[in-house]
Formats: structure tokens, sequence, C-alpha cells
């Protein structure tokens, strides 16, 4: 292989990797904060913006979408893993099936069905609450995890996550109610009964009809169970209906959610309604009752949600109307796992990885130079590109850089020395036989060819194995590392062969020191 063709081959791999590394510089050191915040717009203000900043927001989420982004323990932000309610998956399946066999039978290709609806469900929701960056994505074991970075307070996103957002309309049980409300001894607030235990025993409830709780938020945002209704079972309509949903208020300037509905949703909301004038009908989500009020008029097309706990709680108002956006859960979800880390703590070990990977780069090249001198220095030239082919694969791949990849990096460049002293040595063991250095760094690199072959991809294996792992620190390790393992053998068999070749040839040396 001559000269000229090597010299290509390196410097088209070079280049490749500054086209997949050039998003990662544009975004870390080109772009300001306003720039880059400009993602980070839900998708409303997106339809308002102009033609030229349209424009740039595309260009900005496509050079965001090809950088290297950081991890949450680098950056900050929350972390949630999920799964699947098996139990409440389960009822579902029998409610549909009506045969448990045949739910055991189809269960696994229904676990699966529910889990990949349910991540295009949660990735809608974030998109609508205008997120910017979100992590969601199926682990190996079938759970989900979701990374949310630059987020410090996961209270209103935890709630989009993990509640199913189901949107119903029901029609309360007047005659159950009007019952209990002329019953002595039963205690009644706003139309709703305070306590089930003063429920009269005499009393039973019809086949088609159910309690359904109501809740209100306290001044501190918190939920508070405020009584109960008796709904009729029957669903008027859902959630699926809804068209468009957007902040309102009410007569009285309190926040509500107006909402339009489909055609045929307006249809039949326009035959619920009027058959219903002066009867309350209960706007429930997830079961739980968000306000009753009398059909005073025909509707058809669109309405109005209110809750007196929207006063206390705005971001209920918001929650609602993007979950209507973005559609209900399939079923319901449980947090397995939550970790909140702070944007300082984040920058601190930014810092702190980055002071040690100085240090130790600092002490190998100190100690490279001084013991095999001018090969030394060839063996940093190839550390250099071994880490420039690094961050091109990154970049080329999408990885994300987490502290445990900083450590990945730094175990990556312990190799890359490895491989330079195993081919210095056997380099300076043939030249004690070898007629000409040339001859010797001939031998010495084909001597050495195999034990450098052998222990990268031992290693590569392994770290292959890590990178398949569900826990995140762990993964981020093993990517890394995989990615510096297969840099490490171009740069330690070809890069630095290359030079070497070079600097023999082009000044006419005979030897170089070693």
């Amino acid at each position: 292989m001559n000269k000229g063709f090597r010299f290509f081959v390196l410097l088209l791999f070079t280049g490749l990797a500054f086209y997949f590394l050039y998003p990662t510089i544009q975004w870390y050191f080109v772009l300001t904060p306003e720039q880059q915040n400009i993602i980070g717009l839900p998708e409303e203000k997106v339809a308002d913006l102009s033609k030229e900043q349209k424009q740039q927001f595309k260009d900005v989420k496509e050079i965001r979408q090809r950088s290297i982004k950081l991890g949450l323990d680098l950056q900050g932000g929350v972390f949630i893993l999920m799964q699947i309610n098996e139990d409440d998956l389960r009822k579902k399946l029998l409610e549909t099936y009506g045969d448990s066999n045949v739910v055991n039978e189809k269960w696994e290709d229904e676990y699966k069905s529910a889990v990949q609806q349910t991540l295009d469900v949660l990735k809608s929701r974030m998109d609508k609450f205008g997120v910017s960056e979100p992590v969601i994505q199926k682990t190996y074991s079938g759970q989900i995890s979701v990374q949310l970075p630059g987020l410090d307070n996961p209270q209103l996103i935890r709630d989009a996550l993990s509640k199913v957002g189901k949107l119903e309309f029901h029609m309360v049980d007047e005659e159950s109610m009007g019952f209990l409300m002329k019953y002595p001894g039963i205690q009644m607030s706003n139309g709703t009964v305070v306590s089930k235990e003063s429920i009269p025993t005499n009393f039973f409830l019809p086949p088609d009809s159910a309690w359904y709780p109501y809740f209100e938020n306290d001044l501190e945002g918190s939920p508070r169970l405020v009584g109960w209704y008796i709904l009729k079972t029957t669903v008027e309509l859902d959630g699926t209906y809804v068209e468009k949903a957007m902040q309102g208020s009410d007569n009285d300037g309190n926040p509500s959610v107006n909402f339009q509905l489909s055609p045929e949703g307006g249809d039949i909301f326009y035959i619920v309604t009027s058959k219903n004038t002066n009867k309350r009908l209960a706007i429930v989500l997830d079961e739980k009752v968000k306000s009753a009020p009398y059909i005073r008029a025909v509707i058809s097309d669109s309405g109005t949600i209110t809750s007196e706990s929207f006063k206390h709680n705005p971001n209920e108002v918001l929650f609602l109307i993007n979950v209507l956006k973005a559609g209900a859960l399939p079923v319901k979800i449980d947090i397995v796992q939550e970790n909140v880390i702070g944007p300082t703590l984040g920058q601190d070990s930014i810092n702190a990885g980055i002071q040690a990977a100085a240090w130790g780069a600092l002490a190998v090249v100190i100690f490279m130079i001084l013991y095999y001198r001018v090969s030394g220095f060839i063996s940093m030239v190839g550390l250099v590109f071994n880490m420039w082919f690094l961050m091109g694969t990154m970049g080329l791949m999408g990885n994300t850089m987490t502290l445990s990849g900083i450590a990945g990096i730094a175990l990556t460049v312990g190799m890359a020395v490895d491989a330079s002293v195993i081919i210095f040595e056997r380099i300076r063991e043939e030249m004690r036989r070898a007629r000409s250095f040339k001859h010797a760094l001939e031998n010495g690199y084909e001597m050495a060819k195999s034990t450098i072959w052998d222990s990268n991809i031992t290693t590569l294996i392994a770290s292959a194995a890590l990178a398949m792992s569900d826990v995140e620190a762990v993964r981020g390790f093993g990517l890394t590392l995989s990615f510096g393992i297969i840099a490490n053998i171009f740069a330690s068999l070809y890069v630095m062969r290359f030079f070497f070749d070079w600097l023999l040839d082009t000044f006419k040396l005979k030897k170089l020191s070693i």
C-alpha cells in the first residue's frame, strides 16, 4: 500500500470524523443560549413563528439531534424508570377476550404492544409539554426509561407520565343522588356525598351506576378528597373525540379548559345534551370527577371543563390540555425509580472529569516522550487521532456523554498507551538482531499485531456486553469504551505506522529514537 493511498485513507477518516463531530462543535461552541432555547418551544408557539424563525428552529433542532448530548449526571435533570401495570393490563385483556387462557396465550404480544403504545403516547406528551431533548426508550427488560435533562422540579412531568389521561363524560345518577340528599344523617357538600360511611344499609347502588371520587387541590396544590358522586357507568363520550384543547376562563375569571370536538363527537354530544337538559354531566379524568356542571343548553361541537382545583394549581390546567392533545395511555404505568440531579452537581462532575482526564493525559504524555522520545511523540500523535475518531464515532451514533463515559475515555487512553508500549518493546527486541531500523519496525509491528488484536477484541466483547445494560451509567461506560477500542486499533496499527514510515522516508532517516 503506497504512501499516497494511505494518506488519502487517513485524511478521509479524519474528514468523516470532523463531519460527524461538527454539529457538536456548533451546539457547544457556536450557538448562543438564546438560539439553543428555541427548540424547547411548545408546538403552539412554533406554529406562530415567522418563516425565518421556523427555519431557524428546524436548523437548530437538526444540529441538536446530530450532536453529542450530555447525560443527566453531567447536565442535571430527571430520570424516571417505569413499567406497565400488569394487573391493569390483565384486567383489560380479560374484558376484551373473556377467557384467562386466551389472555395467557396472547400475553407476550399484548404486553409488547402496550409498551409500544405507551412509548408513543409518552413521546407525544413530552412534545406537547415543550420538554426539550427528552430521551424515552424501552429497556432490555421491557421497562421504559425517561430522561429529562435540565429539569429540577419533576412533579408536573411525573403526573404527565404516570397518569393514564383517560377522559370520559358520564351522566350523574340524579335519582340515587336525590334519594341520598333527602335522607337524614347524610352530609352533602356541593352536590357530593362527603363520606360513604354514612350511607344507610337499605340503600343499594343501581347495577348501572358506580361511585366516583371528587378531589380538589388545597392551597399548597395537594389533592384532597372532597366527596363522592354516583355516576352512570355508561360512557357518553370520551377523549378520543377531542380535536383541540386550549386554556380559557369561566364566568368568574377562573382558569378552565376549552375543547373542540370532532364532527362525529359533536353529533354524539348533541344527542346527549339534548336528551339531558337540566341534568348534570360529570367530566371524569382517570376515574376521578373533575366537575359535574348542569347541562343548560344543547351543545354540539365544543365545551368547557371547569374545576375548583384549577384555581390553586394552574399546572393542572396545562396538564389536562396536553393530555387531551396527546391521548390516553393504553394502561396504567408504575414509577419504579426516580432520580433528580441538580445542574450544579452535573457541572461539578464535568469539571472533575475534565480535570482528572487532563492530569492523566499530561502524565501519559510526559512519560511516553521521556521514555520513548521521538517514538513516544508519535504515539501521542496516534492518541490524538484516537480521541478524534472516538468522538467522531460518538457523533455519528448520536451517543450521550455520561460521567461513566468519561471514565471509558480515560480507560481508552490507557489501552492506547498499552498498545504503543507493546509495539515499541517488540521493535526494541527486533533492533538487537535486525540489520536496519526499518526492518526492525516491520518485524516489530508484525509481532505486536496479534497481541494488540487479541487484547482489544476480548475487551471489546466485555464492553459490548456492558453496553447492553439497562443501567445508564453502565451502558454509557460500555458504549464509550467499545468505540474507543475500535478507534484504538485503527490508530495504533495504522495511524502510528503511517507516521513512522512518513518520517523515515520524507527525511531519509535511518533510525528513530525509541
